[in-house]
Protein backbone atom coordinates (compact mmCIF):
# COMPACT_ATOMS: atom_id res chain seq x y z
CA UNK A 1 0.00 0.00 0.00
CA UNK A 2 1.24 3.19 -0.57
CA UNK A 3 1.96 6.71 1.38
CA UNK A 4 0.86 10.40 0.13
CA UNK A 5 1.91 13.41 2.28
CA UNK A 6 0.38 16.34 1.41
CA UNK A 7 2.23 19.78 2.93
CA UNK A 8 0.35 22.88 2.99
CA UNK A 9 2.35 26.01 4.42
CA UNK A 10 0.53 28.76 5.42
CA UNK A 11 0.52 31.81 8.66
CA UNK A 12 -1.69 30.35 11.62
CA UNK A 13 -4.50 32.59 13.01
CA UNK A 14 -2.16 33.26 16.03
CA UNK A 15 0.56 34.76 13.12
CA UNK A 16 2.93 31.92 13.37
CA UNK A 17 4.29 30.42 10.30
CA UNK A 18 3.17 26.90 9.82
CA UNK A 19 2.87 23.75 7.88
CA UNK A 20 -0.22 21.22 7.72
CA UNK A 21 1.21 17.58 6.86
CA UNK A 22 -1.21 14.99 5.76
CA UNK A 23 -0.08 11.58 5.72
CA UNK A 24 -3.06 9.36 3.59
CA UNK A 25 -2.76 5.50 3.18
CA UNK A 26 0.07 3.60 4.99
CA UNK A 27 2.96 4.48 7.23
CA UNK A 28 5.40 1.45 7.34
CA UNK A 29 8.77 -0.24 6.31
CA UNK A 30 7.90 0.46 2.87
CA UNK A 31 6.69 4.06 3.18
CA UNK A 32 9.15 5.26 6.32
CA UNK A 33 11.73 6.25 3.96
CA UNK A 34 9.31 8.91 2.07
CA UNK A 35 8.31 10.37 4.75
CA UNK A 36 11.77 10.92 6.56
CA UNK A 37 12.59 12.60 3.36
CA UNK A 38 9.36 14.80 3.04
CA UNK A 39 9.70 15.96 6.95
CA UNK A 40 13.72 16.32 6.44
CA UNK A 41 12.72 18.76 3.39
CA UNK A 42 10.37 20.31 5.93
CA UNK A 43 12.88 20.88 8.29
CA UNK A 44 14.87 23.30 6.12
CA UNK A 45 11.91 25.61 5.72
CA UNK A 46 12.02 25.81 9.32
CA UNK A 47 7.72 26.45 10.09
CA UNK A 48 7.40 27.31 13.50
CA UNK A 49 4.19 24.92 14.13
CA UNK A 50 3.99 21.53 12.34
CA UNK A 51 0.42 20.08 12.44
CA UNK A 52 1.09 16.76 11.34
CA UNK A 53 -2.92 15.61 10.45
CA UNK A 54 -3.34 11.43 10.79
CA UNK A 55 -6.89 11.17 9.84
CA UNK A 56 -6.52 9.63 6.66
CA UNK A 57 -3.82 7.56 8.19
CA UNK A 58 -4.75 4.01 7.77
CA UNK A 59 -1.95 1.77 9.05
CA UNK A 60 1.06 2.67 11.53
CA UNK A 61 4.14 0.39 12.29
CA UNK A 62 7.36 0.11 14.13
CA UNK A 63 9.23 1.92 11.16
CA UNK A 64 6.59 4.01 10.61
CA UNK A 65 6.72 5.46 13.78
CA UNK A 66 10.27 5.85 13.50
CA UNK A 67 9.72 8.06 11.35
CA UNK A 68 7.05 10.20 13.13
CA UNK A 69 9.89 10.01 16.29
CA UNK A 70 12.66 11.15 13.84
CA UNK A 71 10.44 13.79 12.28
CA UNK A 72 9.50 15.40 15.52
CA UNK A 73 13.39 15.32 16.25
CA UNK A 74 14.87 16.89 13.27
CA UNK A 75 11.80 19.05 13.39
CA UNK A 76 12.07 20.14 17.07
CA UNK A 77 15.94 21.14 16.64
CA UNK A 78 14.80 23.55 13.75
CA UNK A 79 12.80 25.41 16.39
CA UNK A 80 9.36 24.01 15.46
CA UNK A 81 6.61 22.91 17.50
CA UNK A 82 4.87 19.56 16.02
CA UNK A 83 2.10 18.49 17.29
CA UNK A 84 -0.78 15.47 15.80
CA UNK A 85 -3.84 15.74 14.58
CA UNK A 86 -6.89 13.69 14.26
CA UNK A 87 -5.75 9.63 14.69
CA UNK A 88 -7.83 7.35 13.93
CA UNK A 89 -8.67 5.22 17.32
CA UNK A 90 -5.98 2.24 16.17
CA UNK A 91 -3.40 4.50 15.41
CA UNK A 92 -3.95 6.51 18.81
CA UNK A 93 -3.69 2.95 20.50
CA UNK A 94 -0.62 1.83 18.61
CA UNK A 95 1.13 4.84 19.95
CA UNK A 96 -0.63 4.93 23.43
CA UNK A 97 1.04 1.85 23.82
CA UNK A 98 4.50 2.68 22.60
CA UNK A 99 4.08 5.72 24.66
CA UNK A 100 6.71 7.38 22.47
CA UNK A 101 5.07 11.09 22.01
CA UNK A 102 3.95 13.11 25.12
CA UNK A 103 0.03 13.60 25.33
CA UNK A 104 0.29 17.09 25.25
CA UNK A 105 1.31 16.66 21.24
CA UNK A 106 -1.66 14.97 20.40
CA UNK A 107 -4.75 16.70 19.22
CA UNK A 108 -8.25 15.26 18.26
CA UNK A 109 -9.07 18.32 15.79
CA UNK A 110 -6.84 21.34 14.08
CA UNK A 111 -9.52 23.65 16.39
CA UNK A 112 -8.32 22.02 19.39
CA UNK A 113 -5.00 22.71 18.61
CA UNK A 114 -5.78 26.31 17.92
CA UNK A 115 -7.58 26.09 21.44
CA UNK A 116 -4.44 24.82 23.41
CA UNK A 117 -2.43 27.12 21.00
CA UNK A 118 -4.46 30.06 22.36
CA UNK A 119 -4.08 29.36 26.25
CA UNK A 120 -0.77 28.99 26.31
CA UNK A 121 -0.46 32.89 24.71
CA UNK A 122 -3.22 34.19 27.28
CA UNK A 123 -1.26 32.65 30.16
CA UNK A 124 2.28 33.88 28.57
CA UNK A 125 0.77 37.40 28.60
CA UNK A 126 -0.64 37.49 32.34
CA UNK A 127 2.80 36.07 33.62
CA UNK A 128 4.55 38.87 31.36
CA UNK A 129 2.26 41.31 32.96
Amino acid sequence: MALRIDVTTRVHSLGLPEAVVRLVGVLDGATAASAQKAFAILATERPRLVIIDLERLDFLDSRGISALLLARVELTKGGSDVFLTRLKPPIRRVLDLVRVLPSTAIFASIEELDAYLAEVQRKARNEDA
